[in-house]
């Protein structure tokens, strides 16, 4: 269990719904952080794929817990990400919808300026998935407002292309079936 947020109100189904409608990407995670190991993975997994088909109709992304990958077959979603503490470029010539990096920057640990520098070194043809899991105090190593809406202001100010994973899986990958 996570127990980071037990005591955390995480909203209702229609305030996630709402968040989906403006554009926020709401992927599966696991019902519990679950270590992938774990002989009730595959029922974590699908349990959690359901209760986003509550929230949106897809495309139907997965993200493991940071640095924690498994074997094991998640075809029924469109994409499948990995977080790295470390920034990780995914090459757009390249991609592989089954295993996404993304990065989850620790604001505790490197300056915004450092992070921001870090974006800017992106190569051509890369896609820098950031994961921005927690806001303001809510579980572990998580990102103050002000700070996420300072990056926002910097990806603005460069003008770099903004798209969310569904917005690329919807792009670039036909759907699954289901």
């Amino acid at each position: 269990n996570d127990y980071s947020n037990a005591d955390i109100d995480h909203g209702s189904i229609d305030e996630w719904k709402e968040l989906s409608k403006k554009g926020h990407d709401i992927a599966s995670h696991t019902v519990s952080h679950a270590l992938p190991s774990h002989e009730e993975s595959g029922k974590e997994y699908k349990e959690s794929l359901d209760f986003i088909k509550k929230i949106h109709k897809g495309p139907y992304n997965f993200s493991f817990p940071k640095d924690v990958e498994a074997n094991v077959d998640l075809s029924f979603y469109d994409s499948v990400r990995v977080g790295k503490k470390k920034i990780t470029y995914n090459d757009l010539n390249n991609l592989n919808f089954n295993r996404l990096i993304s990065w989850s920057p620790i604001i505790q640990r490197e300056s915004e300026q450092s992070i921001y520098e870090k974006i800017r070194k992106a190569p051509l043809n890369s896609w820098i998935i950031l994961e921005m899991h927690n806001l303001d105090g809510e579980g572990l190593f998580p990102w103050p407002s002000a700070a996420l809406q300072g990056l926002v202001s910097f990806v603005f100010e460069e003008k770099f292309e903004i798209k969310t994973v569904s917005d690329m899986v919807s792009l670039l990958k036909k759907p699954c079936i289901r």
